[in-house]
């Protein structure tokens, strides 16, 4: 007895409505219930089409979608509401095995199935009217259609009009193997095995031929005995299925019966049926292209969106994951980028409520699904081989993010849904990952280049405070404090020459316990800093580290005043926000503490120099030779760097010892604290101003303002290296009084 299916139509439009007579005809349909949000508009209408509900048809009406849950074995739901949050919702019931229909493959199914054509007519007119109505109804609608209920549609029509029982139709993949797309009469387990090499078995041969096939009985081909003895296969027909010559796959029936022989005239219509269900693909391939070429231009645009702008990196890259979260159904998104010291990749973003914390997961380049794609720089799309047929897909993607032949990062994408992760999705994905690594790139150069002003101009301003400094006491911890913050540095360590040793004076950032831990690293680094006479980096490896005190980088600067070394600092361990680890200190960050250290120098060279001066006992009254030496020693400096420094002779005739001691006084208190003013003879003041010209542009200004009040002063002034390269020539020039 032929199975009773039970049908079930959404949406009460006319269109759904017409389709009554057609499914109340046929004795092995059932219309279970009809479902509409308007329902007294529903019954308007079927009253209006002549449709009384009497207790005959037995059909139930509702404006509630959960009773369609409540429907016991429902094998069709027609949608006809037209609605996509409906249309979607519906989506679900294709996993139980419920057929969703179309009103338009109802028309198709239930008006041309077998029996329920016009008297009279033969198969073969049968079969040509079927053909004529199917093209102008599918030319209709333009393929708007879902493809897979499409080549349902010709598969159910091509098995009810040859009367067969099983069927199917394989695509050819990529990789040249047939692949069923959809089928009739076989269990899900059996078609997701099936995967067919061309010129194997019936469907791989006429896929490598291109040319139809029909087999009744026992075959002669040995290739084809086995597939009709191991079966109940009776009778099959298989034809290629081809678009401009081209094979690109098979449809195929059978039939079970020991009466039903296909003939001849099958094979034709089945032919002709497959050349139409290749326009089908064909078409509806053209349709996808130009629907998910708009999807991928309205999602590239949203894209672009959030990677432009002046937001920090982790803001971008954070709204990124959020944006392919919304995009595609069932996605977890998650960037991971590599840590340029410690060599791991570090989690730096993910779909919103995903992500614990910055940086609390990484792994290594090397391990891992991520960590192959890292190191091969392939991508690596991981699909389930065998989803549950109620269940949804899982699909892992993972692709490298690089820029200028440098490994940036990986982008990883999870999706857990019931279609998977979609070609045309993937292809965005794989696509974007190029602009996701210039934007990482374009950050991480940008980052370094604001770092590298803000440390220079910090250095300029911490500088000049530290020259300013003459607490011998104050100076040793303003260094040290003032070199980790500026180098990014867990702990610093200051040395000082102190009676024919060097003794530690300052300490930064170090708890006692880690003081004590990194003593022999931070001493074996200051003998080598003074043999070689320079400043040196070193990185200490695991086992090293592990007997050493836990040390991962070291930067160790010899400190000179007068070519003689006077001190050494060393700094352990960087450690900036863009890190996770420690990280090694690198020809860069030489470049910039160097700048640090200059002022370092010049800070402790004034402060050892007036130690000295304090030390000597019996000294002169005019301190000539002291001013000559210490614009000598500018003048070295000066060179080194680059630097320009001016001198500035006062000459008071005839001046009177304590008057002249009190102008030294009163030019002191509007000088800098490094500025250098002493006393050269009976009637000349010397003064030196290091890195500047303002400082004796004030005083001269203020000269002037005393000759004007006529006060015996008059002076004379050397710029270099405006006014002479040599010590002779500057000296000479400024003792000329103007």
């Amino acid at each position: 007895m032929r199975k009773v299916r039970r049908v079930a139509i959404v949406g009460a439009n006319k269109e759904g409505l017409e389709l009554l007579p057609i499914l109340l005809r046929d004795e092995s349909t059932r219309v279970d219930l009809i479902v509409d949000p308007n329902r007294e508009a529903m019954a308007f209408k079927l009253e209006e089409l002549g449709y009384r509900f009497s207790s005959r048809y037995g059909i139930r009406l509702s404006s509630d979608l959960k009773d369609l849950e409540r429907l016991k074995d429902i094998d069709v739901i027609v949608n006809a509401s037209g609605d996509p949050s409906i249309s979607s919702h519906l989506s679900a019931y294709r996993s139980r095995g419920v057929e969703i229909l179309s009103p338009l493959s109802v028309k198709l199914l239930w008006g041309y199935s077998e029996g329920k054509v016009p008297s009279g007519q033969t198969a073969k007119e049968r079969h040509t009217s079927l053909l004529n109505a199917l093209s102008e109804i599918l030319n209709a609608v333009k393929l708007t259609m879902d493809k897979k209920e499409l080549l349902t549609l010709v598969l159910r029509l091509a098995l009810d009009t040859t009367g067969a029982d099983k069927g199917s139709l394989l695509l050819l993949g990529e990789d040249g193997r047939l692949r069923v797309e959809v089928a009739h009469g076989m269990e899900e387990e059996i078609i997701r095995k099936i995967n067919i090499p061309l010129g194997e078995g019936i469907a791989g041969y006429v896929a490598k031929e291109g040319r139809p096939m029909i087999i009744t009985g026992k075959p002669r081909d040995d290739r084809f005995r086995n597939l009709m003895e191991r079966s109940d296969v009776r009778s099959a027909m298989c034809v290629p299925l081809k678009i401009e010559g081209k094979v690109i796959g098979v449809l195929n029936v059978s039939s079970s019966r020991s009466t039903h022989i296909f003939t001849s005239e099958d094979l034709e219509f089945l032919t002709r049926l497959a050349a139409f269900d290749a326009e089908i693909i064909q078409r509806s391939r053209e349709f996808e292209d130009l629907k998910y070429t708009s999807l991928k231009f309205k999602a590239w645009r949203e894209i672009e969106g959030v990677l432009r702008g002046d937001k920090p990196l982790e803001e971008k890259l954070s709204g990124l994951c959020g944006k392919l979260s919304g995009m595609i159904p069932g996605v977890v998104c998650s960037i991971y980028l590599v840590d340029e010291y410690s060599k791991r990749l570090h989690m730096r973003a993910s779909s919103p409520g995903i992500w614990g914390g910055r940086g609390s997961y990484s792994i290594d380049v090397d391990r891992g699904i991520n960590g192959w794609v890292a190191k091969e720089r392939k991508k690596a799309f991981l699909v389930e081989r065998e989803p549950p047929p109620d269940g949804a897909r899982k699909c892992f993607l993972s692709i490298p993010l690089a820029a200028d032949g440098n490994l940036l990062g990986v982008m990883e994408v999870q999706v857990v849904s019931q279609r998977g992760l979609l070609p045309y999705q993937e292809a965005l994905l794989t696509e974007i990952a190029g602009p996701v690594a210039e934007a990482v790139r374009e950050a991480i150069k940008d980052r370094k280049t604001y770092l590298q002003s803000t440390k220079l101009a910090v250095i300029n301003e911490i500088g000049l405070d530290i020259v300013s400094v003459s607490d011998e006491k104050k100076l040793p911890t303003l260094i040290a404090s003032s070199a980790a913050v500026i180098m990014d540095a867990g702990g610093s360590v200051l040395r000082l020459r102190e009676n024919g040793g060097f003794r530690i004076r300052a300490v930064h950032g170090l708890e006692e316990e880690e003081r004590r831990s990194i003593v022999s690293v931070e001493q074996e680094v200051s003998r080598e800093v003074l043999r070689v006479r320079r400043p040196l980096t070193r990185v200490i490896d695991m086992p090293e580290r592990q007997k050493k005190g836990g040390i991962t980088s070291v930067l160790a600067w010899p400190v000179k005043v007068e070519d003689r070394i006077v001190g050494i600092v060393t700094l352990f361990d960087k450690v900036s926000e863009d890190t996770f680890a420690p990280a090694p200190f690198t020809e860069e960050d030489l470049e910039i503490f160097g700048r640090f250290m200059r002022y370092v120098e010049k800070a402790l060279a004034s402060l050892y120099l007036q130690k000295k001066v304090r030390e000597l006992e019996g000294r002169p009254l005019y301190g000539k030779a002291f001013f000559e030496r210490r614009v000598r020693e500018e003048l070295n400096r000066s060179k080194r760097y680059g630097r320009r420094f001016t001198i500035l002779i006062l000459y008071l005739p005839g001046g009177e010892e304590g008057f002249i001691e009190g102008l030294k006084g009163r030019i002191e208190g509007m000088v800098r604290g490094f500025d250098v003013v002493e006393r050269i003879d009976r009637e000349r003041l010397g003064i030196l101003f290091p890195d500047s010209d303002e400082g004796a542009l004030r005083v001269m200004d203020q000269i002037q303002r005393w000759m004007e009040q006529g006060m015996a002063v008059r002076y004379g002034y050397a710029l270099y290296p405006d006014d002479g390269i040599s010590f002779d020539t500057l000296m000479e020039k400024a003792m000329r009084p103007l």
